[in-house]
């Protein structure tokens, strides 16, 4: 495929402190293009953020936005949702630098806690902040 034929990549507004291992992810329903390997992202406090299509290929599948410390054993949570603005805008306050760490059972709905954690992040400000750069 040309590159004039490939699917736009997703713009995400990060901040410059997150550093983009691979972006992968595309405005596309194609199958080809929802594999596993969607993005990943690391955050200065040696946590991740990685985004992957289960099952990979398959239509009918769902986007998962997993949370892990230093090591993929030690994954905090997951968010499963087939919304591709609802990626980039949980991927985004994940990613946030302004994040606080609180419980917010209601305002990240569908988070699934792994190791019994019960910490997730908070929520960006309104007005975007100046100086974020894209993934």
């Amino acid at each position: 495929m040309s590159p004039e034929e490939m699917p736009a990549r997703v713009q995400i507004r990060l901040p410059r402190s997150a550093h983009v291992v691979f972006n992968h992810l595309f405005s596309t329903n194609d199958p080809a293009y929802l594999t596993q390997d969607l993005l990943a992202i690391e955050l200065p406090d040696r946590r991740y953020i990685d985004v992957g299509w289960f099952p990979e290929g398959d239509p009918n599948g769902a986007f998962t936005i997993t949370v892990f410390q230093k090591t993929w054993d030690n994954r905090e949570f997951e968010i499963e949702t087939k919304d591709i603005d609802e990626v980039v805008n949980r991927v985004e306050i994940l990613a946030s630098d302004t994040v606080t760490w609180i419980s917010l059972s209601n305002d990240l709905p569908n988070i699934h806690f792994l190791s019994g954690t019960q910490q997730t992040y908070g929520t960006l400000p309104k007005s975007r902040r100046p100086g974020a750069v894209y993934a």
